[in-house]
């Protein structure tokens, strides 16, 4: 998640900020790189060993290197010192995540106590599903969407991810006592990926009509 939710960061906030005639195409092209990750919620939400074990061999040192390099081209190109600025730092955030996802085997197991249920609650169509269904939309520009619409789309997402995770059960008493809980992972991995859109968003504050 860490890994492909900071690539939808990062493409929204180029979308919003950047000037509407400066490499249109350009910015296509990268957001076509990411298609392929933001359709499959086995690599934005990796439940199993084997899916991390995807994202941390494939994925991150070869899809991700190729997003990140065409986005920092455009982003030299199109935005300001202080929205690169911004977009460095989000994505500097989620790189180091996967690292630790990565890495430490400590980390790694104690997510994996919760993952299947952060999958789940994140993206089924019976809890959060039709909220990140949105947003996946919106960042790739499938469906139109204005900034308020996207802040809008995110602050609903994330409500509605942290309320159903707070519900989720560990295997046994043991695995609950230790470690974080569904919920503060899933907190942790919303801020850290989502680190580019919360910056665009955090005067955001949603209304009835929202």
């Amino acid at each position: 998640m860490i890994l492909v939710m900071a690539s939808a960061s990062a493409i929204g906030g180029a979308l919003g900020q950047s000037r509407l005639d400066c490499r249109t195409d350009s910015l296509n092209t990268c957001i076509r790189l990411a298609d392929p990750l933001l359709e499959s919620p086995r690599y934005v939400f990796p439940a199993t060993p084997d899916d991390i074990d995807h994202v941390c061999n494939v994925l991150f040192p070869r899809t991700w290197s190729e997003f990140v390099s065409c986005i920092r081209q455009y982003t030299t190109d199109c935005l300001t010192s202080d929205q690169r600025a911004d977009f460095q730092r989000a994505v500097g955030d989620s790189i180091n995540s996967v690292h630790k996802m990565c890495t430490n085997t400590d980390y790694r197991n104690d997510y994996l106590r919760h993952a299947e249920c952060i999958k789940e609650r994140s993206t089924a169509p019976d809890f959060c599903g039709p909220h990140y269904n949105r947003l996946v939309e919106q960042v790739k520009g499938s469906r139109p969407a204005s900034q308020r619409d996207m802040c809008c789309t995110h602050s609903s997402f994330k409500a509605c991810v942290l309320h159903e995770t707070k519900s989720c059960t560990c295997p046994t008493q043991q695995d609950c006592a230790q470690g974080m809980s569904a919920q503060g992972f899933a907190r942790a991995m919303l801020d850290k990926a989502l680190g580019f859109l919360l910056k665009q968003c955090q005067d955001y504050v949603p209304t009835d009509r929202d």
